[in-house]
């Protein structure tokens, strides 16, 4: 009998131990998960969780921007070693804010942000997208988050595939507003813009479209410019004679003057700054006219071409510098009415 005294009297000491240690070491379990957890928050920018620990339940609090990144949180402090429960009570800050997206298209490469449901919903639109742009032209950034608009991914999709008929492009959409905005090839393309987004509007959604078109005249301004800004036209030191090296450039200039051949080209010739202004203003036009006679010789229509000097009244750099000097010694070559 008097052994089972012994026995029970061992049992509740060391019980009692037990509980003494847990005591003990429950503040310090609790100190260590806290840390790890917050650590973690920190690591990946989530500053505004508020972390509380119970034992091993850790109870999450704060408002969070979005409700992917309320997720986040939580999966994050799930992941922590040590931690049993998750209590989570984010809840989402400015739940009101408007539902977004933006789509980018640069000629090449189409990159999206914004706002989708779910995996399902972010699937749908990026799968459509990559079918019109390409695996390899598309990069995208989601955020999942409840209040999604009505057929969103639906209208989101078939929108941004229509970027793809312009030279350059954006799409930005704010609950059932969108906003277009680029540069159409042709006029012709635009009303293809046009006729592919008025079905959006049976939908429900508000198109605000601001989409210009590159006319043919400015077309072919910018391959002049383009031709130019690379290699100028040389001439003898002081004279009119056209260096030989220069001759390529001409052939050049003279194919985009083929493919414009619809539009009146004006040669202006230029000079620095040095010397007489009457001189330099002869210089000019003697310049530009040795131009016009090379391309005339080549096959250019006579009658599309006229020519002007302007001497030194319109630099492009500054004239106190060899360098800027070089620069305004120039011809350039304009479509008339540009």
């Amino acid at each position: 009998m008097k052994s089972w005294y012994i026995l029970l009297f061992t049992l509740a000491s060391f019980s009692l131990l037990v509980i003494i240690i847990l005591s003990l070491l429950t503040p310090q379990i609790e100190s260590r998960l806290k840390d790890n957890v917050t650590a973690a928050f920190i690591e990946n920018d989530l500053n505004w969780v508020n972390v509380l620990v119970e034992g091993r339940k850790i109870i999450l609090k704060g408002q969070a921007p979005t409700d992917w990144l309320r997720i986040k949180a939580k999966k994050l402090a799930s992941n922590v070693s040590g931690v049993a429960v998750i209590d989570s009570q984010i809840t989402i800050a400015n739940p009101l804010q408007p539902y977004i997206l933006t789509a980018a298209y640069d000629g090449k490469q189409l990159s999206i942000e914004g706002y989708t449901l779910n995996q399902q919903s972010r699937l749908h639109i990026n799968n459509s997208v990559i079918d019109v742009y390409g695996k390899n032209n598309v990069t995208s950034e989601w955020q999942f988050r409840e209040g999604q608009p009505s057929a969103w991914a639906m209208v989101t999709s078939g929108v941004i595939s229509t970027l793809k008929i312009l030279k350059h492009g954006k799409a930005v959409f704010k609950n059932q507003t969108i906003k277009l905005s680029g540069v159409a090839p042709s006029a012709k393309l635009k009303t293809q813009i046009d006729k592919q987004l008025s079905p959006y509007s049976n939908q429900g959604y508000v198109i605000q479209a601001d989409i210009k078109v590159i006319t043919p005249a400015i077309s072919c301004q910018k391959k002049f410019e383009n031709l130019l800004q690379r290699e100028q036209i040389l001439f003898a030191q002081g004279g009119s004679t056209i260096d030989l090296n220069s001759y390529p450039l001409l052939e050049r200039l003279k194919l985009v003057m083929d493919k414009c051949e619809q539009f009146g080209i004006i040669i202006s010739g230029h000079t620095d700054s040095k010397g007489e202004e009457k001189t330099n203003q002869s210089l000019s036009l003697n310049r530009a006219n040795a131009v016009s006679s090379y391309l005339i010789k080549q096959g250019a229509n006579t009658n599309r071409i006229s020519t002007i000097g302007y001497g030194e009244l319109n630099p492009i750099a500054d004239n106190e510098v060899e360098e800027g000097r070089a620069k305004n010694r120039r011809i350039e070559f304009t479509i008339e009415g540009i």
